[in-house]
């Protein structure tokens, strides 16, 4: 009996450890040395950069290739091709030269055949025709005041035969102090109008020129020589100078 106690005892006891060993292992393991480390932390990944937004397109110019230098889209300032607008043939072509003071007579040209001299009118604010179809106005508006400037304006008309031709007018004023001689050239198409001024020749007469005793004289010339046909429209007055035509007086004195 005492055997059997004795094996049971030993029996006990072996279960016992048994069972220790099993909670041990269960609570982590018995350590057979120093315990094992805890694993390395990985590092955390690296975010990928920030996606860069695509280039906002610029409508207003284009990219040029291999250079990277932009066209400029905007209407920037074109070179002079060096056209121009033709001008209208119907209309007279005024060659763009002023009236020239002082230039003395223009000798050694003809007058100009086929071409009359259909009005001739002072501008000093308003319209004031001296003459018409070779003829002095004598029922004016206005007179022509002495001592203030003027342009006066020659207005020409195109008569069977004529051939467009350059054209020189000269306007010859007269008084005691002397003689005055103007020019200007023109190319008439067609028969000038009031309405537009380059179909007339132009005459700028400064402050100083005009007086009282002021008689004229206009007549045209061609430029480039005389042809063929009626020359007698081409003065006024026919002869001479224009006694008192342009009614000049004083801006103090009555009419």
């Amino acid at each position: 009996m005492r055997a059997l106690r004795l094996a049971s005892s030993s029996l006990i006891l072996a279960w016992s450890l048994a069972g220790l060993v099993a909670c041990s292992s269960a609570a982590g393991g018995i350590m057979d040395g120093p315990p094992a480390e805890p694993p390395a932390e990985e590092p955390p990944a690296e975010e990928p950069p920030a996606e860069e937004p695509p280039l906002e397109e610029d409508a207003g110019a284009s990219t040029t290739a291999d250079t990277g230098a932009r066209k400029d889209s905007g209407s920037g300032t074109r070179p002079d091709s060096g056209s121009s607008t033709p001008p209208d043939a119907s209309l007279p072509v005024d060659t763009g030269s002023p009236s020239s003071p002082d230039t003395g007579s223009v000798s050694g040209l003809p007058l100009v055949a086929n071409l009359g001299i259909s009005e001739i009118a002072w501008f000093q604010g308003v319209k004031v025709p001296v003459a018409k179809g070779g003829v002095r106005v004598t029922t004016r508006g206005a007179d022509v005041i002495a001592g203030r400037e003027a342009l006066v304006r020659v207005y020409v008309a195109p008569r069977s035969g004529w051939v467009a031709t350059e054209v020189v007018g000269q306007l010859q004023l007269v008084s005691a102090s002397g003689t005055r001689t103007y020019s200007a050239s023109l190319i008439p198409t067609a028969a000038s109008s009031d309405a537009v001024l380059g179909s007339t020749l132009n005459f700028d007469v400064p402050t100083d020129v005009l007086s009282v005793d002021t008689r004229y004289s206009v007549a045209l010339f061609a430029k480039s020589g005389g042809g063929s046909g009626d020359t007698s429209g081409a003065r006024y007055p026919a002869g001479g100078t224009a006694r008192r035509s342009t009614r000049c007086s004083r801006p103090s004195a009555s009419r």
